[in-house]
């Protein structure tokens, strides 16, 4: 070896073993706590309450880290003990000693449908805290990662006050065939709106998560008593940054796929705003004002064209104007959206 190389490989070697040191790989931390643990079965406040754990100064491990854009905090899914019982649960950010850069932000593994009542389990497998409420078969899910056997399901609940959920179930008790109508639609990792219509006997029948269920009998409605057209909207957003070139909708309310009635009682979008958020911005960007043809007789999804968009993280949808429904006039529904790249 010339005198040249060597004098390189004895500057280059200690420059690589520093940053191996500086810039660990990321994997499981065990944390401190810096408070009680508050918990949520998923990363929002819009996820059911796991329950209040353990003591500032205890000790939990951090497995993933989850990004909020309703509140802009990043939560943190943890693994611990209590009680003699275990748990994997998430918390804010906030009451952990920890950098979340540490550990990998999760991500949505794909779709499925649960084909039967299921025991789910606040982790991977019956080792870890039974679930207060089982998973109804035909439930659709959003499925985010498997570990011994189990996979950890996302569905909305409205047997709970805060509508969605996560848990644990057996793999094997998830369908083959995914959720969505469509193969190849973009994972949306949340969904938020400015206004839904809250129920007197279900305050979550209506909300805009409804929008993802890929279910006929469920929708998103909003009053125009409360939103002016224009106004009211509801942002899609992805986990991860993505070449959006379509949207398929359906429009109105479907109900019982065939009857026309709730249909026509209820109003619908006929013109919309389509906007894009992209990565590194804060800012909604590149409207499309889209024309919906109204269905007469027969109920059909709208496969609509948005153009070319890439590094997209967000999705917002705008109802500018409105067929008029004749029972329900001020009430607006949309039954589902989804994206295609």
């Amino acid at each position: 070896m010339s005198e040249k190389k060597r004098r390189y490989l004895c500057i280059l070697i200690p420059v690589l073993l520093l940053l191996l040191w500086i810039c660990p790989a990321a994997a499981d931390q065990s944390v401190s706590t810096n408070q009680k643990l508050a918990t949520r079965t998923g990363p929002s406040t819009k996820y059911d309450e796991g329950g209040t754990f353990l003591s500032a100064g205890s000790w939990v491990t951090a497995k993933y880290r989850a990004w909020d854009k309703y509140n802009e905090i990043w939560w943190v899914q943890v693994e611990f003990s209590s009680g003699g019982t275990r748990y994997r649960l998430f918390t804010g950010l906030k009451r952990l000693n920890m950098n979340i850069t540490s550990v990998p932000e999760e991500a949505v593994t794909g779709y499925g449908r649960v084909l039967s009542d299921t025991q789910g389990y606040l982790g991977p497998g019956p080792q870890y805290s039974a679930c207060r409420l089982g998973v109804p078969g035909g439930t659709q899910v959003t499925l985010y990662g498997a570990e011994n056997g189990y996979t950890q399901v996302e569905f909305s609940d409205n047997r709970v006050t805060n509508p969605l959920r996560r848990c644990w179930i057996p793999t094997q008790a998830l369908s083959a065939s995914g959720g969505s109508s469509v193969s190849g639609q973009i994972p949306v990792s949340q969904v938020t709106a400015s206004s839904y219509i809250r129920n007197r006997n279900d305050p979550s029948l209506f909300i805009p998560e409804r929008l993802l269920d890929d279910d006929s009998t469920t929708n998103w409605q909003f009053s125009t008593k409360t939103s002016a057209l224009g106004s009211c909207e509801v942002c899609f957003y992805f986990p991860s940054p993505a070449t959006v070139s379509a949207m398929l909708l359906r429009n109105g309310y479907w109900g019982s796929k065939g009857n026309m009635n709730g249909y026509f009682n209820n109003s619908r979008p006929r013109q919309i705003e389509v906007s894009f958020l992209y990565r590194y911005s804060r800012q909604w960007s590149d409207a499309v004002v889209l024309s919906l043809q109204d269905y007469s007789a027969y109920l059909y999804q709208h496969w609509l064209s948005l153009g070319y968009h890439t590094q997209v993280t967000g999705v917002r949808l705008r109802v500018l104007s409105i067929y008029t429904g004749i029972g329900y006039p001020n009430d607006v529904v949309i039954t589902d959206v989804g994206f295609l790249s």
